[in-house]
């Protein structure tokens, strides 16, 4: 038995030692999840937030490594042996004090935070009675990444080679011609279709010669004719 309660201490300890915020818990109220926090003095609630860390040590409440001493309120001082000893936090994550009821009491006017940790005897129904919730700074939220969704891929047109026209009425296409292909029609859900757009094509002349042969067979004929006539 006895061996069970040093184990139970010592998971107790080593739970405790970890580092912690506090917030208030009181549902329907003004102070429901708002930070409990050490101004220096004392614990307070509201107003311009402080950054607290609080270990449970030696069965003491810390508060950023300074001791705290629970009575008509909770107070911040210097020495250990001034603080309130038997403190821990419960299996739900509670901070637990003897004989003290944790209230949260309206501030003096004037004061920057707007309510004090006292106990409840201290402001009566002004106060508003709550549970001190230890929230641990290894409970790290997690965030869900939104899902990496792949893009769609794009789609290029289908290109169709029209055929290519040959020219006629004898001309000669040469080396140097050239067709440029235009396209056209293409439209949403519409296979695009290449027309043709012939340059003006290089048509090479009969040679001067041949020409020449021409000219003079038709010179010949004329001539010929003209000799029957004068026979006649």
């Amino acid at each position: 038995m006895q061996f069970s309660a040093v184990l139970l201490a010592t998971a107790a300890s080593m739970v405790s030692a970890q580092q912690f915020g506090i917030i208030a818990i009181r549902s329907g109220s003004d102070i429901q999840n708002s930070a409990v926090y050490s101004n220096g003095e004392k614990l307070v609630i509201g107003g311009t937030y402080q950054s607290t860390d609080y270990e449970v040590k030696d069965m003491l409440l810390l508060a950023n490594g300074k001791p705290v001493q629970f009575g008509n309120g909770a107070n911040i001082v210097d020495s250990e042996g001034a603080g309130t000893r038997d403190i821990e936090v419960n299996g739900q994550d509670y901070v637990y004090v003897p004989k003290f009821e944790w209230t949260a009491c309206p501030a003096p006017e004037g004061a920057d935070y707007v309510y004090t940790v006292e106990t409840s005897s201290v402001c009566g129904e002004a106060g508003i009675p709550f549970a001190p919730r230890a929230m641990y700074k290894d409970e790290a939220a997690t965030e869900e990444k939104p899902a990496e969704t792949e893009a769609a891929p794009v789609e290029t047109p289908a290109i169709t080679e029209a055929p290519v026209p040959v020219p006629t009425g004898g001309a000669v296409v040469t080396a140097n011609s050239t067709i440029v292909l235009t396209i056209t029609d293409c439209g949403e859900g519409v296979e695009c279709v290449t027309k043709p757009q012939p340059q003006p094509t290089q048509v090479e002349e009969a040679p001067e010669q041949a020409n020449g042969a021409a000219a003079l067979g038709v010179s010949a004929g004329i001539a010929g004719i003209a000799a029957v006539a004068m026979l006649l």
